[in-house]
């Protein structure tokens, strides 16, 4: 989910706004922001004077608590290479807590945990050792937009 305008921009396309010489499409146009944006910022505005964003309303409450994750943690040591499904069953016969096999994806995930194949394990550490990997493989980059070139992707002449 995408983070909410800054206070600062808020108050800006507000202003914008009620200087009355521009229209909202307007608006959302010179701010780049949607014109539903616009009306909502707007709305807000004249019904509580301020433009901050609404508090977070929370979620649901993960039913795996910190002393699940305890004796999640004990039963990934003893059974490493059980299936999401597995770690299910071993999880409600220790807590008596029946959880679908995406939460417990999602408590492991919380734990740190990595999936391999069949196998949990903690997440890698260590940095890549090749530096063209680290490369390759930046952050934000497609993996298919290579930064260095092998024999088999170099541009040249043809034989034949």
């Amino acid at each position: 989910m995408p983070e909410p305008l800054s206070v600062d921009l808020r108050k800006r396309i507000v202003a914008a706004y009620d200087r009355g010489s521009l229209t909202r499409d307007q608006v959302a146009e010179l701010f780049q922001v949607g014109r539903a944006s616009v009306n909502r910022l707007v709305r807000r505005f004249r019904e509580t004077g301020a433009v901050e964003p609404s508090p977070h309303s929370g979620g649901r409450i993960s039913k795996v608590t910190k002393k699940g994750e305890r004796a999640l943690l004990a039963i990934v040591e003893e059974r490493p290479d059980a299936t999401l499904p597995e770690l299910a069953e071993l999880y409600l016969r220790a807590t008596k807590v029946s959880v679908s096999t995406s939460t417990m994806g999602r408590a492991l995930a919380r734990l740190g945990f990595t999936r391999k194949e069949r196998l949990w394990s903690p997440a890698n550490k260590a940095r890549p050792t090749s530096s063209a990997f680290a490369t390759v493989f930046e952050p934000g980059r497609a993996p298919w937009t290579l930064a260095v070139s092998s024999s088999s992707t170099k541009r040249g002449r043809t034989s034949g």
